[in-house]
């Protein structure tokens, strides 16, 4: 599949018409493999169609069409895609995804999530509007105080990037942006903090989103290198069968030993441990990590600096 994106510059152009170039994009399996630009020469409708159905367009997107212009792409069998993407590339991905998911899986599977937690009604209110609504309103003050703390930070930053050297009277400016920083997030942790012991958990939407975003692809890919084959190929390999399960509504853990053999006659019965989340999880222990032990590893270094701030300010 061609797609083409109607350009001015970097940015998508107003209309398809007046734009200064056509942004062509090379697709293979839902991933986009390639790009070329050819200027848009002041023709005619019928002729710009002409040519972009010559170099295998399949689809141009733009912000606006004229209705000749939507007539020549008809005519010339090249749909007419109106996009408000952000960049050229922006609006080719999103049609590629609206291609492979179908405007009814768009709306139902990437539109709508499932909530990964519930807040207690003590920290939430109602919505004015929609009775099943519950608007997380401690989250978002929290959010919005960081715009205060942030301008705290500001305000000694360039206090201190002004001083000459040493003490200066400029200093008596810092105990205002210190003492309002400090305040400010104490309140914070003490309404964030019993709002997070309250909270619902919902383990299942998060092992199930954690499975819809594919990130065991890498670990598939690992585990074919283990095998024998070289990483780029069974890089390539990995992003085809990612396009392909995002099309059916899979995931990569769905796929049966014939649709993995399908692929590659490298896979076995081992790969389903190889992609497993928490495998994956578990094997990435190094500083930092997302495996329990590195996860309770750094909870226990914070505790004891904690503990140790408490016992010399005690």
């Amino acid at each position: 599949m061609k797609i083409a994106v109607a350009c001015d510059g970097l940015d998508i152009a107003a209309a398809a018409a007046t734009c200064s170039s056509f942004a062509c994009y090379t697709t293979q399996s839902g991933v986009v493999t390639g790009c070329s630009n050819v200027p848009n020469m002041g023709l005619t409708p019928r002729e710009r169609a002409s040519i972009l159905q010559q170099m295998g367009v399949d689809a141009l997107i733009a912000r606006q069409f004229t209705p000749e212009g939507l007539a020549a792409l008809d005519e010339a069998g090249i749909e007419a895609v109106i996009s408000n993407a952000a960049s050229p590339r922006e609006a080719a991905d999103l049609y590629l995804y609206r291609t492979l998911m179908g405007e009814e899986g768009l709306s139902e599977k990437s539109i709508k999530e499932e909530p990964l937690g519930e807040l207690d009604d003590a920290f939430a209110t109602g919505s004015s509007i929609m009775p099943q609504k519950k608007n997380p309103d401690v989250a978002e003050l929290v959010r919005g105080k960081t715009g205060r703390v942030y301008g705290d930070l500001m305000t000694l930053l360039t206090m201190m990037k002004g001083l000459p050297l040493a003490y200066n009277k400029d200093m008596q400016e810092d105990k205002e942006a210190v003492f309002d920083a400090v305040d400010t997030v104490k309140l914070c942790l003490k309404t964030f903090t019993p709002m997070l012991h309250t909270m619902t958990v919902l383990k299942e939407n998060m092992r199930a989103a954690a499975a819809k975003g594919f990130i065991n692809a890498t670990d598939c890919a690992d585990y074919l290198t283990k095998k024998g084959m070289p990483f780029r190929d069974a890089y390539k390999l990995t992003g085809c069968m990612v396009s392909d399960c995002i099309a059916k509504d899979k995931t990569l853990e769905e796929l049966t030993l014939d649709e993995f053999k399908g692929y590659s006659a490298l896979f076995e019965n081992d790969i389903y441990d190889a992609i497993d989340l928490v495998h994956c999880c578990e094997g990435r222990t190094s500083y930092g990590g997302p495996s329990a032990a590195s996860v309770q590893r750094q909870i226990a270094l914070a505790t004891a600096r904690l503990d140790a701030w408490e016992e010399e300010n005690a």
